[in-house]
């Protein structure tokens, strides 16, 4: 279900954007943080709701949110580093937050939560 959400926000993010940069002046980081925020709100609502009709809303918020920061990071690498060589620009954008992901989340923390349990127990 989250992915039909989160086609429709990859569908008209650019067009979300596109209506904020000339109406309000915003530029696309913006829509991407109010974006970012969609997501946070919609955790919370799925965290805090104890009703399958909370646990829906907030599946469609955050399908929305996930959605609309994707194809807006493309937009955000070509407005951050220009549009010459965006190919490379946004793969190493792209790449760099993957590969720092990674090694926090896969490495570093599952090592540290093993090394502090293995130091409680003894």
């Amino acid at each position: 279900m989250t992915l039909h959400y989160q086609s429709l926000a990859r569908l008209f993010s650019g067009l979300t954007a596109d209506l904020f940069k000339s109406r309000l002046g915003w530029p696309p980081s913006a829509v991407l943080c109010i974006a970012a925020g969609l997501s946070t709100f919609a955790h919370a609502v799925m965290a805090t709701s104890s009703t399958p009709s909370g646990i829906y809303a907030g599946v469609f918020l955050c399908g929305l949110g996930f959605g609309t920061v994707w194809p807006l990071m493309v937009v955000v690498a070509g407005d951050l580093f220009g549009t010459k060589h965006l190919g490379a620009n946004y793969s190493f954008y792209d790449g760099l937050s993957a590969a720092c992901g990674s090694a926090t989340f896969v490495l570093l923390l599952p090592s540290f939560a093993y090394d502090r349990r293995v130091d409680e127990n003894g």
